[in-house]
């Protein structure tokens, strides 16, 4: 499933006529007007269920519908390899110039402008290829669908540096980061290892993670979310489960993050190990399913974006976005429902 990703990748090799039609200063301003519209959509692409990639096949079948057929066949075909047959459908069949008319369109439910602003300004590219080593270490697939998703990672990640969107250093530290969080991204590290610019000691080390067998269960030690609220007890842990029930998304658990980091209640910590936290507490929870770490931070970052309020007066005040009207009575009636003024801690 994650072959679908290519689609996207589209949109970088326009020509001038093509990028004139959808320009990257088009993209930036639809990305700062319409934040919420973006986070809701990356919440979708780190859901490790896979919805948001199901979505680009759902757009991708309406824009180009050869592109299912042709896709079914290729999963199905245990000699695939390359992915060029694939990419002149979505070309022959008009691609670009369909992704530049539903951008200019921005009909209701379109996901086209939320997907074009996320392979340009999103952490796209590591989202694509962190669900490529999931998919891998997953023994509930088959053999061919994990040498598929192998191939992939490489394929974007060449992809990536081909149209100037990520530099070998960018991959380097994204090898890190999974490393820091437990995973070990052994066809990553592989092909980083072959970068020509980074140091030799680099390359030892990114070849050394690269010949890692991934040990299933065995991730860094992080603390409990208990241990994260050092003045905590049973009712505000009951809140937050009680709050975490009924809202679960990035956006959501943002805000909860924010309340409790701004009210002091939450301990020095990083939203990776905040996020990796709430999973342990909830992973035996049917009904409450954690999304992915990048979805939570994309939506903390909107949430810090400085903007201005206009008061009544006309003079625009500075603030935060999460201190403008439509998202501060959230904020107020979270901090309010969690009590968190009586859990705050000294350092």
């Amino acid at each position: 499933m994650l072959i679908l990703a290519h689609s996207l990748t589209q949109a970088h090799y326009m020509t001038k006529e093509e990028k004139n039609k959808l320009t990257s200063d088009a993209l930036r301003h639809w990305y700062e007007n319409h934040q919420e519209e973006y986070c809701n959509f990356t919440d979708l692409m780190h859901d490790r269920r896979g919805i948001g990639f199901d979505q680009v096949f759902k757009t991708a079948i309406m824009l180009v519908p050869k592109y299912e057929k042709a896709l079914l066949l290729y999963l199905k075909n245990d000699r695939s390899e390359g992915i060029e047959d694939l990419e002149k459908i979505l070309t022959d069949g008009g691609l670009k110039d369909q992704l530049a008319l539903h951008f200019r369109a921005q009909m209701p439910d379109c996901i086209v402008p939320a997907m074009l602003s996320w392979l340009f300004f999103g952490r796209s590219f590591e989202c694509m290829v962190e669900y490529g080593e999931e998919l891998i270490q997953d023994g509930k697939l088959n053999f061919l669908l994990r040498r598929l998703a192998s191939f992939n990672i490489k394929t974007i990640i060449n992809r990536s540096l081909t149209i100037g969107a990520r530099k070998e250093e960018d991959w380097v530290k994204f090898v890190s980061e999974m490393e820091d969080m437990g995973i070990t991204p052994v066809v990553t590290a592989g092909v980083v290892a072959k970068f020509k610019s980074i140091p030799t000691e680099t390359k030892v080390e990114m070849k050394s993670t690269s010949e890692k067998k991934p040990i299933p269960g065995k991730e860094k030690k992080r603390r409990s979310l208990k241990e994260l609220l050092p003045n905590s007890d049973e009712y505000l842990l009951g809140s937050i489960d009680e709050h975490i029930h009924i809202k679960q998304s990035g956006k959501d658990l943002a805000l909860l993050y924010l309340v409790l980091e701004k009210s002091r209640s939450l301990t020095n910590t990083s939203v990776v190990e905040f996020h990796a936290a709430l999973e342990q507490r909830y992973e035996k929870k049917p009904n409450i399913r954690i999304p992915g770490h990048r979805g939570i931070q994309d939506n903390l970052k909107m949430l810090l974006t400085p903007t201005t309020i206009t008061k009544k007066s006309g003079v625009e005040v500075p603030c935060m976005t999460f201190e403008r009207p439509e998202y501060m009575f959230a904020y107020n009636d979270l901090v309010e429902k969690l009590g968190v003024q009586d859990y705050a801690y000294s350092c």
